[in-house]
């Protein structure tokens, strides 16, 4: 298929064409320059138009080796989006080209609740976004762009979709709460994906006093920690001195409600500190009229 008869392609001055960045590696910057003096422009860049200039948002990393390397002239597909529109295809190009896995988790939170903000601002009126989404596959069929030397990793199914759980899109909705440097500690692998999304539903300013206490104190803060902390922020009983209370004394002291100082392990185990007296009550009469109707049905065999 022959792409330049389907779709107009313009050369457009260099000097008329910018991008913002957004989450653009460094490293690779001479690589894409070696490429594109050797190779030229083997996919044109997509961009709209910005008064008499051009802002390039499919392609941003060819367009800076353009700039470096001191092309006079890039090929364009004009596509003029709006804001939410460009924002959408921008995050899609970034994982396309960087991947999920190469990113950070405070980077993938980002990009994960500006992605789902943008789509639900956009509402119904996708028309131009797929038209954009089907000129780079139409593309991709034909030639894979990758730099002299380098492969670029790509989302599992397609670039705009993250290849992920609806969990753990939720989960990450919900680290993008956190405040940055709580955000860091998780990039830094002082705390856990299931422990950050705990710790997220802690108001700011004890989310602030936790972040502390792991880089100043060396405290470990477990899955186990931030489900108690979770359950006392819902009922307003959470303070500086519980917390310290949990890391230091050990969470044993909250697990001797009246009824349920026996079943520490099992509140422990199913994160049970998160749930309310009545859900918990709930939750066994259920398990305990399952496990002793399969016990009369043994009995009876």
């Amino acid at each position: 298929m022959d792409m330049k008869k389907k779709e107009e392609i313009i050369l457009v001055p260099t000097k008329k064409c910018y991008a913002h960045s957004y989450l653009m590696p460094k490293e690779c910057e001479n690589i894409f320059i070696d490429s594109v003096v050797s190779n030229g422009f083997i996919m044109p860049l997509i961009a709209r138009e910005q008064g008499v200039n051009y802002e390039v948002y499919s392609g941003r990393k060819r367009l800076l080796a353009a700039h470096l390397a001191e092309i006079e002239f890039v090929p364009i597909i004009k596509r003029n989006l709006n804001d939410n529109e460009t924002k959408v295809i921008i995050i899609e190009s970034t994982l396309n080209q960087r991947g999920v896995d190469s990113l950070k988790y405070s980077e993938l939170a980002m990009l994960i609740t500006e992605y789902y903000s943008r789509v639900k601002a956009q509402g119904k009126r996708t028309d131009l976004l797929n038209e954009v989404r089907k000129i780079l596959n139409d593309f991709e069929e034909q030639v894979t762009f990758r730099p002299v030397g380098e492969k670029l990793n790509s989302c599992k199914e397609s670039g705009y979709k993250f290849s992920m759980s609806a969990r753990n899109i939720s989960r990450y909705l919900r680290v993008y709460k956190l405040i940055n440097k709580l955000q860091q500690a998780l990039d830094d692998n002082l705390i856990a994906l299931r422990t950050a999304v705990e710790l997220s539903y802690i108001n700011y300013e004890l989310q602030e006093y936790i972040t502390t206490l792991i880089y100043d104190k060396s405290v470990k803060v477990t899955y186990n920690h931030a489900v108690i902390f979770r359950y006392k922020q819902v009922h307003n009983t959470l303070s500086k001195e519980v917390i310290d209370k949990c890391l230091f004394m050990g969470d044993k002291v909250f697990c001797n409600r009246e009824g349920f100082s026996a079943m520490k392990g099992i509140y422990k185990k199913y994160g049970l500190f998160a749930y309310k007296e009545e859900e918990i009550e709930r939750i066994v009469d259920q398990a305990l009229g399952l496990y002793f109707k399969n016990i009369t049905k043994v009995n009876w065999m």
